[in-house]
């Protein structure tokens, strides 16, 4: 029964009283719910991945009924997808860490739907319909490692559907991602309410009278069987009829007189007659099916015609190898047969793998020698040390480097190809400053400073240095100079030549462009009158060829005024002449010195 109101004849009644009055009919409603233990989802609302495709949420299928703590039903008609990746406050439940989890907590809340506004006399406006309704909630507990991550706490007034774990990264809630254990589902009514009469029982004797109690008795009684703790049956209580040659009644007699027959050694029937065997392929032996004392005859024929055999009892792949010594380097032979241990050597020997090779496992004992000596060691260890002394000492068809001094014994001491029309480089003199080279090709040899041969012409190393070069060849030797500038160059501009054989040496200068000769010349003479005089020269160093231009530069002069002042007369590659006339006046001592350069 409910609480109620009375309302009387005339009475003006309230809001209040008339929404009193419908709740206390709904409070009697709840208590007898409560009452009488209806508490929790009773059907429906069972969690799956969401469909038709997985994501990052949940559904719960319709119709659903569930009553809370409190008595309140709720329900919901149709199916329902509740999304996991944020909160019901809208926090993402996302999982930062690799290697960690989240739990997530489905819950079922009461709640009342709205609708049907209405003003009421207070101009206010009010909704007529308040209609039973729900809430799904999800709520999130902190990500801890997988396996140790903790639960969403239980919600006094709220109902757990269902557990959701997520995980890093995680795109799809699956099947194994969603636990029910902790849902709280609708049980009807608990065991330890319902009374069974135990006045009568022999066996059991529960702690009290109630269906929880004689369930937990039965289950110690039956554990304790199974286990063979306690309530055992003994062999003799156990009926029997034993097939074959055994005897008995019981499960005892029938195994006594078991064991009798398997220990009997009896000659033509011993207990190994009694125990059946299968038929047993092999090569070269088989065994058919019989029984086990037959097989044992036919196996001791066997091990005793093998044990006699005086040879090819076994191949080497059937001999056992308990393993031998590490090889040089630390490789080890480990027990295998002996013909496989055989195969090992062949292919440790012949191993061609760098730093594993078969000379290193093979030993060699010292060698003495000079300069070079070998020390005790393995193969690979002799090789390097040798080829170590052959690269220090240098390939006579390879680039080497000499970092001693070396002497050649025999004649000639070293000895080139012939260059043909092309320079060859017979030796080269590195420097930071300014390199020594020599070339030769077949007729000129060539000692230069800061050039090199380049194929079709001279390439200075150090291009803002000055170069020079000495030719020989048969009849010649010619000094040349390059100034600093161009950095490469088809001809040289400065050279002096010297001319050999004939009667006389001469110096001759190349006549390239842009050299100069210079001479001193002078000349004093005793004129009379308007007299003319001349003088001439000759070139310390005789050019190639007439120098295309020669000037005077005047030393001194007397008198300052001449006729004819003195000009060049003529000349050719080893000097030249020249003539003047001297102003008019008494006669007297004249003269005239001056430099003469010629190009």
């Amino acid at each position: 029964m409910a609480d109620r109101t009375d309302f009387f004849f005339r009475q003006r009644v309230s809001e209040a009283e008339l929404d009193l009055a419908f709740e206390l009919l709904e409070k009697a409603d709840r208590d007898l719910a409560a009452d009488i233990g209806v508490l929790g989802i009773v059907s429906g609302a069972v969690p799956t991945p969401h469909s038709p495709l997985p994501n990052l949420s949940v559904d719960l299928n319709g119709p659903a009924q569930a009553y809370d703590r409190l008595g309140q039903r709720i329900f919901f008609g149709t199916d329902q997808t509740v999304d996991c990746s944020v909160d019901h406050t809208g926090i993402p439940t996302e999982v930062a860490q690799a290697g960690h989890e989240r739990w997530l907590g489905v819950f079922l809340r009461f709640d009342r739907l709205l609708s049907d506004p209405r003003t009421d006399g207070n101009s206010q406006q009010v909704f007529f319909r308040r209609d039973e309704s729900f809430q799904l909630l999800l709520r999130q507990a902190p990500e801890g490692p997988a396996g140790g991550a903790s639960l969403v706490p239980l919600v006094q007034d709220e109902l757990l559907v269902c557990d959701v774990r997520r995980t890093a990264g995680q795109t799809q809630i699956q099947v194994g991602d969603i636990s029910t254990s902790r849902r709280e589902a609708f049980v009807f009514a608990d065991a330890q309410t319902i009374a069974v009469l135990i006045s009568g029982w022999s066996l059991l004797q529960p702690a009290s009278g109630t269906v929880q109690a004689a369930l937990d008795a039965v289950d110690a009684e039956l554990a304790a069987h199974f286990s063979a703790a306690g309530r055992r049956h003994t062999a003799a209580d156990v009926d029997c009829t034993p097939p074959g040659w055994l005897s008995g009644s019981n499960l005892q007699a029938a195994l006594d007189a078991l064991l009798a027959g398997l220990s009997s050694t009896q000659g033509g029937s011993p207990g190994a007659s009694r125990v059946g065997a299968d038929a047993v392929t092999g090569t070269p032996h088989a065994l058919p099916a019989g029984h086990v004392d037959g097989q044992l005859s036919s196996v001791l024929g066997w091990l005793n015609a093998h044990v006699g055999a005086v040879a090819g009892a076994h191949a080497a792949s059937a001999i056992a190898y308990p393993g031998g010594p590490d090889w040089r380097g630390g490789r080890t032979n480990p027990a295998t047969s002996v013909g496989a241990q055989l195969s090992k050597i062949i292919g440790d020997l012949g191993e061609v793998a760098a730093g594993d090779d078969g000379a290193e496992r093979v030993g060699a004992q010292a060698a003495s020698g000079a300069p070079l000596a070998l020390p005790a060691g393995s193969v690979r260890e002799h090789l390097d040390l040798l080829l170590a002394q052959v690269n220090r000492a240098g390939l006579l068809d390879q680039p080497n480097t000499w970092a001693q001094a070396q002497t050649f014994a025999g004649s000639p001491g070293v000895t080139f190809p012939a260059p043909g029309a092309a320079k060859r480089l017979l030796l080269e003199v590195p420097s930071t400053n300014v390199p020594l080279r020599i070339y030769f090709d077949g007729a000129d040899l060539w000692i230069t400073i800061n050039a090199a041969w380049a194929g079709a012409q001279w390439k200075a190393t150090a291009v803002g240095k000055p170069r020079s070069a000495m030719r020989l060849t048969e009849k010649e030797v010619e000094f040349l100079f390059q100034p600093a500038s161009p950095g490469t160059w088809s001809t040289w501009e400065r050279g002096v030549m010297l001319t050999l054989g004939g009667t006389n040496v001469e110096l001759v200068s190349s006549g390239a462009a842009g050299i100069q000769q210079r001479t001193y010349t002078a000349y004093e003479g005793y004129h009379t009158g308007w007299s003319s005089m001349g003088g001439g020269w000759s070139y310390p160093l005789r050019f190639a060829s007439p120098p295309s231009s020669v000037t005077f530069q005047q030393t001194s002069k007397w008198p300052a005024s001449w006729g004819v002042e003195p000009t060049l007369w003529q000349h050719d590659e080893t000097g030249g002449a020249w003539f003047g006339t001297p102003g008019s006046g008494s006669a007297g001592a004249a003269w005239f010195t001056a430099r003469v350069i010629a190009y």
